[in-house]
């Protein structure tokens, strides 16, 4: 396995979030990577793939939030097309402390969220908001 390696981000925005929609890209593997910023992978659509964080293994089901902390080294194997989609959050942990209460802050990841769960309704809401605005027609 080859070593993880640190992926450099900059936000540069009020509100520093990224959304980065993966399309329809056939095979995509993600080396082991960490970074400073909280990741939220959204399987959208389909069971898209496998994600690894940290010492566990996912395999992604539609409607699922995979949470990775800051500086937690992860990957992919996914197979992405118009059923297997996926789309990634990502917030900076410096960002997300000076934002939010001490108290307030959950224990990050790695979790796998079942977002159809009544009590992540309000979370599922605020997600499939956020990632609707960078979907395109051809992966909606």
């Amino acid at each position: 396995m080859p070593h993880p390696y640190h992926e450099r981000l900059n936000f540069k925005t009020e509100l520093p979030l990224r959304v980065i929609s993966h399309g329809t890209v056939g095979p995509k593997m993600v080396l082991p990577h960490w970074h400073r910023a909280v990741e939220l992978a959204y399987a959208y659509r389909g069971q898209p793939g496998t994600v690894h964080i940290g010492r566990s293994t996912y395999h992604m089901l539609a409607d699922h939030l995979y949470v990775i902390n800051s500086e937690v080294v992860h990957s992919y194997e996914t197979f992405l097309d118009e059923d297997n989609q996926i789309v990634t959050l990502l917030l900076p942990a410096s960002w997300l402390r000076n934002a939010v209460a001490d108290e307030q802050l959950p224990v990050w990841g790695p979790l796998d969220l079942d977002l159809q769960s009544a009590v992540y309704q309000p979370l599922a809401k605020a997600v499939q908001t956020l990632v609707a605005g960078v979907i395109t027609p051809s992966s909606a």
